[in-house]
C-alpha cells in the first residue's frame, strides 16, 4: 500500500512548455567594455569558488572543477570551498565577509549582493565579443524565454546555472486505482481526485489517518508564488515594491481554503511529506526537486510497486504552471584578470558537460538546455525528475531582483494566516502583506 517503483506510466504527447520571462523595470543599459586584461595575466591564475554542496553532491562538483582545471587553455586553477548549504551561502553573502572570487547560491540571495556592489555586473562580460555568452543558452530549449540575453536591457549581477521548480508530487498508481486515468490539470480536477483519497482514509480501520489522504500542504516558501502564478498572477511592482493584493491571489487562496475545509488538503504533524506519501497518506504534495532523492529513498524502503511523478501546479485553463527560482553564480570585485578568469569559469559552467555535472550536484534542471537532453542518464535514473515538463506548462521566473529573499517569506506567512481566517478577513491579510513588503524594502523599492 505504499509507493516504490518510480517508473512512469505511458502518457500522450502534449505541447512543449512555454517560458514566460519576468518583466523588469530596469532600463536598457549602454554597452560598456570589460576591464582590460591581457591573456598572459590569465596564465596560472588561481581563483576560489564558494559552493553549497556536501557529500555526494560536493564530489560531483569537485569533479567538475578538476575537469576545468585540467582542460582550460589558460591554465587557470579553481580552488573550491564548501559553505555546507545554500542557507550558509546566504548567510555569508549577508555578512559580506567572503573572500572567494565566485559564489554559487540562490539567485535571490545573490541579487542583494549584486545591488549593493558586493558582486560585479556581469552584463559587460555577457556582451563581450570575444568572451561573451554566445549561444551558451540553447535557443531551442524550453527555458530559452527565461535565459539572460546580451541585449535584454537588464543589468545581470548573477548568472543562472540551473532552475529549482515548485512542483506537485503525485502518486500515479494510487490515482489510477481511485479511477483517474490521468493526473489533475486544473484546480477542480485536483480537488476531485483528492476527495476520494481522503474518503478512503475515513473508511479504513485506522482512525489516526482520518483527514489525511489528499494534498499534503507543505511549509515551502516556493508554494505560495506557485499557486499565485498558477491562478494567473503576474509580477506586479507598486513604486518598485512587489504587490500581491489582487484578484489572482484571492482566487488562489479561496481555492486552497475550500480544499482544506473539505479535507481535500491537510497538514501533518511531520515536517516532511516523504513517509506520508510513501504510505499512501497523501495522494499528492507540494514540493521541489530538493525532495526527489529523499522521496525515492522512502518509496524504495516501502517495498511498494506504486509509481509517482511530478506535475506542474494545476491552473484553471488546464495548461499548468511552474514557478522557477535560480541556482546562480556571482563574481566578487577583483583585478581585471581575476574577474575575467572567474567569468571564464562561470561561462564554462553553462557548457553541456558542466551542466550535466551540475545536475548531479544540485538535482536542479539545467539552465542551458532541456533537462532530458542535457542529462539523459539522470533523467532515466529518476523518472519523476523532469516529468512535469511534459505537460506544456507555463514556465515563470520568481522576481529574484525585487527583494525576493525576504518577500518570499512574507508571502509564505500571508498564506499561512489565510488558512486560519474566514474569507471575509483575507483582504485585510493582503493589505498587511503589501504594507509589510513596503516596510521591509525601506519604502523605496529596496534601494
Amino acid at each position: 500500500m505504499t509507493p516504490g517503483d518510480t517508473s512512469t506510466l505511458p502518457s500522450r504527447t502534449l505541447p512543449v512548455p512555454t517560458a514566460t520571462p519576468t518583466p523588469s523595470p530596469t532600463p536598457t543599459a549602454t554597452a560598456v567594455p570589460i576591464p582590460a586584461a591581457e591573456p598572459e595575466e590569465l596564465k596560472g591564475l588561481e581563483l576560489s569558488v564558494l559552493h553549497p554542496w556536501v557529500n555526494e553532491s560536493e564530489t560531483a562538483f569537485l569533479s567538475l572543477v578538476e575537469d576545468f582545471n585540467a582542460k582550460n587553455t589558460w591554465g587557470i586553477k579553481l580552488h573550491p570551498h564548501t559553505a555546507g548549504s545554500l542557507s550558509a551561502v546566504a548567510e555569508a553573502l549577508a555578512a559580506g565577509d567572503l573572500t572567494e572570487n565566485l559564489i554559487i547560491g540562490n539567485g535571490y540571495d545573490l541579487a542583494p549582493a549584486a545591488k549593493s556592489g558586493g558582486l560585479i555586473s556581469l552584463t559587460p562580460y555577457m556582451r563581450d565579443g570575444e568572451y561573451g555568452l554566445g549561444d551558451a543558452y540553447q535557443a531551442s530549449s524550453v527555458f530559452a524565454g527565461l535565459a539572460p540575453e546580451a541585449g535584454d536591457g537588464m543589468d545581470w549581477g548573477f548568472l543562472p546555472l540551473a532552475y529549482q521548480p515548485a512542483l506537485i508530487y503525485y502518486n500515479q498508481s494510487w490515482g489510477k486505482e481511485l479511477g483517474f486515468t490521468s493526473p489533475p490539470r486544473t484546480p477542480a480536477e485536483l480537488q476531485a481526485q483528492m476527495l476520494p483519497a481522503a474518503a478512503e482514509k475515513l473508511l479504513d480501520k485506522d482512525d489516526t489517518n482520518n483527514g489525511a489522504g489528499g494534498l499534503w500542504i507543505s511549509d515551502s516558501a516556493s508554494a505560495p508564488l506557485a499557486w499565485y502564478q498558477a491562478f494567473g498572477g503576474e509580477i506586479v511592482l507598486k513604486e518598485g515594491v512587489l504587490s500581491f493584493n489582487n484578484e489572482a491571489f484571492l482566487e488562489a487562496v479561496t481555492f486552497l481554503k475550500g480544499a482544506y475545509a473539505q479535507d481535500a488538503a491537510w497538514v501533518g504533524a511531520q515536517k516532511t511529506p516523504y513517509d506520508y506519501f510513501a504510505r499512501r497518506q497523501a495522494l499528492a504534495y507540494e514540493g521541489t526537486l530538493e525532495d526527489l532523492l529523499a522521496q525515492e529513498g522512502y518509496t524504495a524502503r516501502s517495498e511498494s510497486s506504486d509509481a509517482f511523478i511530478t506535475l506542474p501546479y494545476p491552473s484553471p485553463d488546464g495548461s499548468g504552471s511552474i514557478s522557477l527560482e535560480t541556482l546562480s553564480v556571482g563574481i566578487r570585485p577583483g583585478s581585471p584578470a581575476e574577474q575575467l578568469g572567474a567569468w571564464l569559469f562561470a561561462r564554462w559552467l553553462l557548457s553541456a558537460p558542466a551542466q550535466e555535472g551540475l545536475v548531479r550536484a544540485s538535482g536542479c534542471w539545467p539552465a542551458a538546455g532541456d533537462p532530458a537532453k542535457i542529462a539523459p542518464d539522470y533523467a532515466r535514473q529518476h523518472p519523476a525528475w523532469a516529468s512535469a515538463l511534459r505537460t506544456g506548462a507555463r514556465l515563470r521566473l520568481a522576481p529574484e531582483r525585487e527583494n525576493w529573499a525576504f518577500s518570499r517569506r512574507v508571502l509564505q506567512d500571508a498564506l499561512r494566516r489565510s488558512y486560519q481566517l474566514d474569507l471575509e478577513y483575507i483582504p485585510t491579510v493582503f493589505e498587511t502583506l503589501d504594507a509589510t513588503l513596503v516596510e521591509l524594502a525601506g519604502g523605496s523599492g529596496g534601494e
